[in-house]
């Protein structure tokens, strides 16, 4: 049963009707290429079928159209088989003599008209002819010669006739039409049209989405949707919207076939005209165009009516109507016709001045090798792409022009590195040793040298000796300052494992000058680099560190392009400076949210991102952040998985996560971290599973290897309250008093309120009655100049605990209310629902206060597994540990919340590291 066809069906049922009553007619169906007309002349066979009517079918052929009575015979032969004869004219083998046979034209039609009489006489006859407008013109005068006389016969004709056939102008053709009784046009099927075609062909609901791509990919013509649906139906493909990618990236070879019979039956312009559209008809590329097809205005006006008129051109331009349609006319050509058509096209609009781009495309699609003007404009093209940020799509102009040139093959590979240093560090790290040896200057090679991420992979001594061969050489030469700068950036972070480094960087920074920010943007680098390694040893006052960084930030406008520098090391400097005022805007502007795939710009700013809202007081936002950002990270990646895994690690500790711990080792396991980086990730498996002695053990190598080698800064590295803390909890009051005045000396030196505040609340700890009182008002007073929220609430908590402190319930909730803002409840005992007093327990796991917050809110094992995706088994482990750790017997006494209230007065929260 054809769809939205009924109109046109029921006419000719009526017709049919009507012929079977002794009144005979004319019916055309006419239409455009791929309407569906021959499937409505196939269900006229059909029910002239079931009315008893006799059908005899023919279908013309643009082949056969010099063959004389050719469509007469195929209506005519089968009547041979019941005993009739045929004229000789109609007969395949004419003898000798059949010149003397042929009797006048005028007597072949009426013994043609007899024979067809005799046989309606017996009963009713439907002659059903396909494709009308390619018959040849024998049997175009006979079946001009019948219809003008059907109205007194049992006789109906149906043809079909497709519009915009040249064979359509003939005048025959014309009059045919003209005499018929009707004229059905079938048009495009509907957007619920081409759902229904869809399931009926598919067997099974289409998607809205799904439909409505397919309708417009095909412009809902019935020949295009069927192939489409053959195609899925081949693929194992169903008609979901979960499906529509690949569904939309299947290429049906069906309608080429039609297409190209279709186009060898027009004159050889409309052909050339198709053919040239198939590599390019963009708006405005009328006169390219021409000099593409060979046609002069008049003759492409002409061939783009009759492409329009077969409905292969869209109505408002010279284009196709479809992308299908584009693809089915490209079908037609072999590939070598392709090719050559695409790379003649890529000339005439280098000869017009077309947009590099424009060209660039054209000679992608071919693989015959273009005119030396062909390897600029790819790399024009490639500049272009990627200054809108297309990296991938430069790197395909660029590698293209690789496959010809020889002689700037050291400049390709050079831009394509640059292209490929986001996406693709194998093949970065492979171009860029294939093009060194081909720059000619030492400032060719110092550029691409700065080309490459600075901060992406783990540093080797190969790198810094060719980065130290370069300066050396570029400054021989009297190279340019500024890549001068930029390769001396890249050196200071190459010498960050030695010590010295720290006070060299100090004095180097100081011979700058007080403001070098504004020099220039390879000074700029430089200054980043020297402030980075200067603020870890703090070689650099603070704030002269914070001021020169705002400097730099404030000429630096943000982007993936500064992703790919040392700029990105200025993260670092502010949070260790606890400066971190516009950073966050800086960062975003790289960040690409809401990309798919995100490249090495997006995630050096994701793992920035995490490192500054970590030191803001937004650890859970952070943790998220830097689990994304190691997800979508490359292995050769290193030092961005390094920074993630690292921070992984030390946000495990403050939010007390067994998994994240061991989510950051397991990472660890397959990136090249420094020793003293595995001792903090070892350390925070151990801090969060309990184990005090590996913990202190881990956390103390980790302490002593950052500080021989020189890394003081005690905002980066603030091991010792860690320390401190696990030793006061493991009854060792001595040594966690000891290195909680070192970290307290460290911290007045350096200066920043957050970790001022930290370990004036760690010696608050230690101190009982009015001067631990006073220590916590001094750390609630340098934190509320800190950035970070969470450090604050936390001194506010500890302050609002201490037996005899004034307005003890308001510091409470004022650092309540900002833990909350933090993600971090921290709801006080006796104020909250049953069992969340013990989800809050220090003691518990990640796991088990996710278990426990579930039990008590009633719910069973079996929901609480299926919702975690864990084993019914592992819930019941988890609650039994739970149990132990709350000192409660069971589910009942967890339900009813009354288990003792976690103690808050530890030293220093170990979530301090």
């Amino acid at each position: 049963m054809l769809i939205e066809r009924d109109a046109e069906l029921a006419v000719l049922a009526d017709l049919l009707d009507a012929g079977g009553r002794g009144t005979g007619s004319l019916a055309v169906i006419g239409g455009r290429l791929g309407c569906g007309r021959s499937a409505l002349l196939h269900a006229a066979a059909g029910l002239a079928g079931k009315k008893g009517t006799r059908v005899l079918r023919a279908s013309a052929a643009p082949t056969e159209r010099r063959f004389p009575h050719g469509v007469a015979r195929q209506l005519l032969e089968p009547l041979v088989a019941e005993g009739r004869d045929l004229p000789a004219e109609l007969s395949l083998v004419s003898p000798p003599e059949a010149a003397a046979l042929a009797v006048g034209r005028h007597a072949l039609l009426h013994r043609l008209w007899v024979l067809v009489a005799e046989v309606a006489a017996d009963r009713p006859v439907a002659l059903l002819v396909d494709d009308l407008q390619w018959s040849d013109a024998e049997s175009l005068g006979w079946l001009a010669h019948l219809v003008n006389r059907l109205r007194a016969m049992p006789l109906v004709v149906v043809a079909t006739v497709l519009d915009g056939d040249a064979g359509a102008d003939r005048p025959v053709v014309g009059d045919l039409v003209r005499a018929a009784a009707v004229v059905l046009q079938p048009g495009p099927l509907s957007p619920a049209g081409t759902r229904a075609f869809l399931e009926r062909h598919c067997g099974e609901p289409a998607g809205d989405r799904l439909a409505a791509a397919c309708r417009e990919v095909t412009g809902g013509s019935p020949m295009f949707l069927g192939a489409l649906a053959d195609a899925m139906l081949a693929e194992d493909l169903r008609p979901a919207d979960g499906q529509l990618a690949e569904v939309l990236a299947l290429r049906p070879t069906g309608p080429s076939h039609h297409i190209a019979r279709c186009l060898r039956a027009q004159p050889s312009r409309v052909a050339e005209l198709a053919r040239a559209l198939t590599s390019f008809g963009e708006p405005g590329d009328a006169a390219a165009l021409g000099r593409l097809s060979g046609l002069d205005p008049a003759d492409l006006e002409e061939a783009a009516g009759a492409l329009r008129r077969l409905g292969l051109l869209a109505a408002d331009g010279v284009r196709f109507a479809g992308a299908r349609i584009a693809e089915a006319v490209a079908g037609t050509m072999t590939v070598s016709e392709q090719d050559e058509l695409r790379l003649r096209a890529a000339e005439v609009l280098y000869t017009d001045g077309a947009p590099l781009e424009r060209i660039a495309r054209e000679l992608l699609a071919t693989t015959a090798e273009p005119a030396p003007w062909g390897t600029e404009v790819l790399r024009g093209a490639a500049a272009a792409a990627a200054d809108r940020g297309e990296a991938e799509q430069a790197a395909r102009y660029l590698r293209h022009a690789l496959l010809y040139t020889t002689s700037e093959r050291g400049v390709l590979l050079a831009d394509l590195v640059a292209a490929e240093r986001g996406r693709d560090p194998g093949a970065t790290t492979r171009h860029l040793q294939q093009a060194l040896p081909l720059l000619r200057t030492a400032a060719e090679r110092a550029d691409l040298l700065c080309r490459v991420p600075a901060l992406a992979t783990a540093r080797s001594r190969e790198e810094t000796e060719l980065l130290r061969g370069t300066l050396v050489e570029l400054a021989a030469n009297g190279g340019e300052e500024d890549l001068r700068a930029r390769l001396e950036a890249r050196l200071w972070l190459h010498g960050q494992d030695n010590a010295s480094t720290f006070t060299a960087a100090a004095d180097r920074l100081r011979r700058l000058g007080p403001d070098p920010a504004p020099a220039g943007p390879g000074q700029r680098e430089l200054v980043v680099a020297l402030l980075h390694a200067a603020t870890q040893a703090e070689t650099v006052p603070r704030r002269a560190a914070a001021d020169l960084a705002h400097r730099v930030l404030g000429r630096e406008p943000g982007g993936p392009a500064q992703m790919f520098t040392v700029l990105p090391l200025v993260t670092a400097v502010l949070v260790a400076a606890d400066a971190t005022e516009g950073l966050e805007s800086w960062l975003l502007a790289a960040a690409q949210p809401g990309a798919d795939e995100p490249g090495l710009a997006a995630l050096q700013a994701w793992t920035n991102q995490a490192k500054l809202w970590a030191a803001t007081g937004s650890p859970v936002r952070a943790r998220d952040r830097a689990l994304e950002a190691l997800e979508h990270a490359a292995p050769d990646w290193s030092a961005v998985v390094t920074d993630c895994v690292v921070l992984l690690a030390r946000l495990a500790i403050e939010l007390r996560d067994d998994e994240l711990a061991l989510r950051a080792r397991q990472a660890a396991a397959d990136a090249r971290l420094a020793p003293w980086e595995l001792s903090m990730v070892h350390g925070a498996v151990a801090v969060t599973a309990g184990d005090l002695p590996t913990a202190i053990e881990y956390v103390e190598d980790y302490g002593r290897q950052v500080s021989r080698a020189g890394r003081t800064n005690v905002a980066w590295y603030p091991w010792r309250l860690l320390a401190a803390t696990l030793h006061s909890r493991a009854g060792r009051r001595g040594p966690a008093a000891e290195l909680v005045e070192r970290e307290y000396e460290h911290a007045q030196r350096w200066g920043a309120p957050a970790a001022l505040g930290r370990a004036l609340r760690a010696r608050a700890a230690l101190a009982a009655g009015p001067p631990g009182i006073r220590l916590l008002h001094e750390s609630v007073a340098a934190l509320a100049t800190s950035g970070d929220r969470l450090e604050l609430a936390k001194s506010l908590i500890a302050l609002g605990r201490r037996p005899g402190v004034p307005d003890a319930d308001d510091h409470l909730r004022r650092g309540r209310r900002l833990r909350l803002l933090c993600d971090l409840p921290d709801p006080a005992p006796g104020e909250n629902p049953p069992g969340r007093a013990f989800a809050s327990d220090p003691a518990l796991t990640t796991t088990e206060q996710r278990i426990v917050e579930r039990v008590a809110r009633g719910g069973r094992n079996r929901d609480i597994a299926a919702e975690l995706g864990v084993t019914t088994r592992a819930v019941e482990k988890h609650l039994t540990s739970a149990y132990r750790k709350l000192r409660i017997k069971g589910r009942a006494e967890l339900v009813r919340g009354t288990a003792p209230a976690p103690d808050h007065h530890d030293l220093a929260d170990p979530r301090a590291g």
